[in-house]
């Protein structure tokens, strides 16, 4: 597989669900762009709604780290896996793509105020360039893994029902537009475990508590917004 073919191959895969699983959704935090967490005088009606709504916010505030499998999504042979790591308003969230004995890496940071897009190709070297930031909004982005889905609900069909994945209690959300349907499985603290679409769904696999700050420090030197990484 060439450079080319991955890049576009990586793009395929991060894409799928709408952005469930994009990278960039964790980047955008305007409310009107559908990303951000809804404000308080547009949280949707209906009670499943408001209750995805704060069982999402919930889980901004915990430390964890999780890793999620995705199925459905990978090329034959490939794989697709996240990692979540949240500490004290810190996010990292990692995607690692292997096909056809090529590997993608990509790493984003919320830092402080501060957002930074890292990737790594093969055994190449990491490179970093920061993300411009959206002006304007005085709120926290969302949980990476289901911002668009959040910043969507005052359009859609909520339903609600309580279920086990992988051995762990949960609250599963039915979310209905128009043209597809979406479930979320998110526990009593607001982890997500399972996120699935029409095109793949993506389980936790692993979660434990314990962080460590340096998980947060980027592999390499990090370019400015606009720069050459």
């Amino acid at each position: 597989m060439t450079r080319r073919n991955i890049i576009r191959l990586a793009g395929v895969l991060v894409l799928v669900g709408i952005g469930l699983v994009l990278v960039l959704v964790f980047f955008q935090d305007d409310p009107e762009e559908g990303a951000g967490p809804l404000p308080s005088g547009e949280i949707p009606v209906s009670e499943e709604a408001q209750e995805l709504t704060t069982l999402t916010r919930k889980g901004q505030d915990l430390t964890y780290h999780a890793v999620y499998e995705v199925a459905g999504a990978q090329p034959t042979g490939g794989s697709l896996e996240i990692q979540l790591w949240r500490k004290e308003g810190l996010v990292r969230q990692d995607q690692e793509i292997r096909a056809e004995g090529r590997v993608l890496r990509t790493s984003g940071f919320r830092l402080d105020n501060r957002t930074i897009s890292c990737v790594r190709e093969d055994d190449d070297p990491w490179r970093c360039q920061g993300v411009p930031e959206t002006t304007g909004s005085a709120t926290p982005p969302p949980d990476p893994l289901i911002a668009a889905v959040v910043g969507e609900l005052a359009n859609k069909q909520v339903t609600a029902k309580d279920d086990e994945v992988g051995g762990r209690d949960a609250r599963c959300f039915t979310i209905k537009d128009t043209t597809q349907t979406s479930e979320l499985c998110i526990t009593d603290d607001g982890i997500p475990v399972r996120i699935a679409t029409a095109q793949a769904t993506m389980e936790l696999t692993e979660l434990e508590d314990d962080v460590d700050d340096d998980i947060f420090d980027p592999p390499a030197d990090v370019a400015a917004p606009g720069g050459a990484p």
